[in-house]
């Protein structure tokens, strides 16, 4: 925090860390959050946090959901608590300040720690899926994609690229075709500490079950590779029959905690086992492993004081 906030607390990624990542999501600001409260037509005073809603024609008095906001009979309540079979569309629901690279849906079983919960920055519920460090997290068919645009080189380079959002001027990677700022190198040479999502390189005629990600490592033949029947280094990950296949961010068997054991390690000091994941997502899933366990940490205190 200021004026510390250039000192990294244990398990904390980063600036450049972050940026390698590069999921493009920031908190939003007051005016991002004041526009977000009046989105499709919603009029809230207070911003419901931690429930969905948005705008539906279709509405009737009397209907679930409808209503939400006490003055508009088409806002509508979705996702969650008793309003959990209205489905929340995720794209009009999440309200991010740019669009982010990485795709999300509404998922109403998200908690707070949860891998890829609250992407937003405001809804709980808002999730990450299918790429970066949330590749085992599957996509269901109502995902958001992020927002692409079109690289144009006069020579297709032999560095893979993608359409990054986030891209500032001067960030590494970025402006990759000469033309475009948004248009980005990753995965290798130079550009190796810039993560490649799969999601925009990988090419299937069908969008597979099994979830995958961008592996520079990869080769024809290697266990998970060529996913696509395109790129070598697109690679299936995660899910039989390539479950020791370990997506980016996921945890070996041998390394993997449920809640009980976090809570355990928090409050006795036990080691959590080696989690076998690619160098450039280690900083992150540090961060999210100690959020666990700080989170757990703070449950028991309460627990015991309320006894």
């Amino acid at each position: 925090v200021p004026p510390y906030q250039d000192v990294p607390c244990p398990g904390q990624a980063s600036s450049m860390e972050k940026e390698a990542v590069a999921l493009a999501v920031v908190e939003p600001t007051v005016d991002a959050k004041a526009s977000a409260v009046s989105t499709g037509g919603c009029e809230f005073h207070t911003e419901p946090t931690n429930q969905g809603y948005f705008w539906d024609p279709s509405c009737e008095q009397g209907m679930l959901g409808c209503s939400a906001d006490g003055r508009n009979v088409e806002c509508r309540f979705c996702g969650s608590g008793v309003y959990s079979s209205v489905p929340c569309p995720a794209s009009v629901v999440c309200h991010f300040p740019s669009s982010p690279m990485v795709p999300y849906f509404w998922d109403s079983t998200c908690f707070l720690g949860m891998l890829g919960c609250k992407a937003d920055g405001i809804h709980l519920q808002c999730r990450f899926c299918g790429d970066s460090i949330y590749s085992s997290i599957q996509c269901p068919s109502g995902m958001t994609g992020p927002s692409t645009g079109a690289c144009t080189f006069g020579q297709h380079p032999g560095t893979p690229y993608f359409w990054d959002s986030s891209c500032r001027h001067g960030m590494l990677g970025c402006l990759a075709d000469g033309i475009h700022e948004q248009c980005r190198f990753c995965g290798q040479g130079p550009y190796a500490q810039v993560p490649c999502p799969a999601y925009q390189l990988c090419s299937f005629a069908t969008e597979p079950s099994a979830p995958y990600y961008w592996d520079p490592h990869c080769f024809v033949g290697k266990l998970g590779c060529k996913a696509d029947g395109i790129h070598a280094q697109c690679r299936f990950c995660g899910a039989p029959p390539y479950q020791d296949v370990l997506c980016p961010g996921q945890a070996s068997s041998k390394a993997l905690l449920g809640l009980s054991d976090l809570r355990s390690a928090a409050v006795f000091g036990t080691d959590i086992a080696e989690i076998s994941i690619t160098r450039e997502y280690r900083p992150v899933v540090q961060q999210v492993l100690a959020s666990h366990i700080a989170a757990a940490a703070r449950a028991i205190v309460r627990d015991r004081l309320t006894r």
